[in-house]
């Protein structure tokens, strides 16, 4: 049976009192991880913060740095995730990808640390407007998804799909686009099983349908129970709809009630 999850990605739209103040608001909501586990992720400045008020939420960092033979300064190492208990971290956001430049290279490095220091990487995949209505949004997401089959290689570490989380995040759906478009349930639905056959492909038969694929597209109150009642999305990845308190636990009680039904 696949973990379902609920990130909250505070970006760095909260800083580090508006963060415990979220933290300390909402953490009595939240039910042990046989409900599913809910998550936080606060940006790297608050994260010692979060870690000292998380109460049941779990922390997602993120970023993360590597190693190398060169020093990476401003980067995160896995250490100091570790040592605030960090038990996720994003990698590949299409923020990341978008505006500074993260190659598949650098997620592959990313990916590699993580399942090297045991921290569960979220990686995140999605497509462009231009590349869906160019109908090349699968093999654009087959493309992203392949850092993983490197990325446990470099590591050593045998592939498991207990140790990875897939957010497929449309890049015209975030909040933070501008399009004011939404996705879809029936597309998301279609593009997750796409992502589970891909893994299949990489990974061997029933790896995909055993690993947890959430969906992060612009989700809030209003519709966060139309697609968390959907099979085959595990979870979400929520930005703007999740920085405030009452957004947070109208995401969260839509995440408990799907998991009711």
């Amino acid at each position: 049976m696949r973990t379902r999850y609920l990130f909250a990605a505070l970006k760095n739209r909260l800083d580090p009192q508006q963060t415990v103040a979220l933290a300390l608001a909402v953490r009595g909501s939240v039910r042990p991880d046989a409900c599913g586990v809910v998550g936080l992720s606060p940006s790297c400045a608050a994260l010692a913060w979060a870690a000292g008020c998380r109460g049941q939420l779990a922390l997602a960092a993120q970023n993360c740095g590597w190693s190398g033979p060169y020093s990476l300064t401003g980067e995160s190492s896995v250490g100091d995730l570790q040592a605030f208990s960090v038990r996720f971290c994003i990698v590949g956001h299409s923020e990341r990808r978008l505006h500074l430049g993260e190659t598949e290279a650098i997620v592959v490095n990313r990916l590699a640390a993580l399942f090297a220091g045991a921290i569960i990487p979220i990686l995140c995949v999605g497509e462009t407007l231009d590349q869906r209505r160019s109908d090349t949004a699968v093999a654009v997401i087959r493309s992203q998804l392949m850092s993983l089959h490197a990325a446990f290689q470099a590591s050593g570490v045998t592939p498991d799909p207990a140790k990875i989380i897939v957010a497929y995040e449309p890049v015209w759906a975030i909040s933070t686009s501008g399009s004011n478009l939404e996705a879809a349930p029936g597309d998301v639905v279609t593009i997750h099983a796409a992502i589970r056959t891909t893994l299949d492909e990489m990974f061997g038969s029933a790896f995909g349908a055993a690993t947890s694929v959430i969906f992060g597209g612009s989700i809030d109150t209003g519709n966060a129970a139309t697609y968390l009642r959907q099979s085959e999305i595990d979870g979400a990845l929520v930005g703007a709809g999740m920085q405030t308190a009452p957004g947070f636990l109208g995401v969260l009680d839509a995440f408990y009630q799907s998991a009711a039904d």
